[in-house]
């Protein structure tokens, strides 16, 4: 038995509990795009304003981000293939 992931197993259950006509992990995967999206936003103003260390930290962030994106893509595509 795989290991359970608090989070995502959560966020199916809601999803099928709302009944969306959206795939799950689309939904997850939009979720995931959209944090990138302000990373990038938030990396840009650290920039700017001459705060390179939370640059820094904001950039380990996003490669976090990104490698979960990756993976809920795989997933998608693995989970639209059957």
């Amino acid at each position: 038995m795989p290991p359970t992931r608090p989070g995502i197993d959560q966020f199916w259950q809601k999803a099928d509990h709302d009944d969306s006509g959206q795939h799950p992990l689309e939904r997850e995967l939009d979720e995931h795009v959209d944090a990138l999206a302000r990373y990038r936003r938030l990396i840009a103003e650290a920039e700017s304003n001459g705060r390179d260390e939370a640059a820094t930290i904001l950039l380990r962030q996003i490669e976090r981000e990104e490698a979960s994106v990756d993976r809920l893509r795989r997933a998608l595509e693995a989970a639209r293939a059957r």
